[in-house]
């Protein structure tokens, strides 16, 4: 009894690799999932100006206004922006990025 169960499950297992590896496509006529994803490629709006930094200028600040400000008591936490500010820094930061892109 459990030979028997033992020989479906490795037949299971030697059909479903021979499935997923695409050699039962002219058989059964259905392809496993491709992890291909051409479309991906083809919604990319200009992925020429991706640029890759350093490790090193990744963490580096960004701007002079992040250099030179005084650092944080080592036992303070940070203050979350009330609600109402989050949300007007919202627009404001598309607005800039809106007038910042080219025409």
């Amino acid at each position: 009894m459990l030979r028997a169960l033992l020989l479906v499950l490795v037949l299971a297992n030697a059909l479903f690799f021979a499935w997923s590896q695409g050699w039962l496509a002219r058989v059964i006529g259905s392809t496993p999932y491709s992890e291909r994803e051409p479309q991906r490629l083809d919604a990319q709006v200009r992925p020429e100006t991706i640029k890759v930094l350093p490790a090193a200028a990744s963490s580096a600040p960004t701007s002079a206004s992040e250099s030179t400000a005084a650092p944080e008591p080592a036992g303070a936490t940070p203050v979350p922006l009330a609600p109402a500010a989050a949300s007007a820094a919202v627009p404001a930061a598309s607005a800039a990025m809106a007038a910042s892109a080219p025409a």
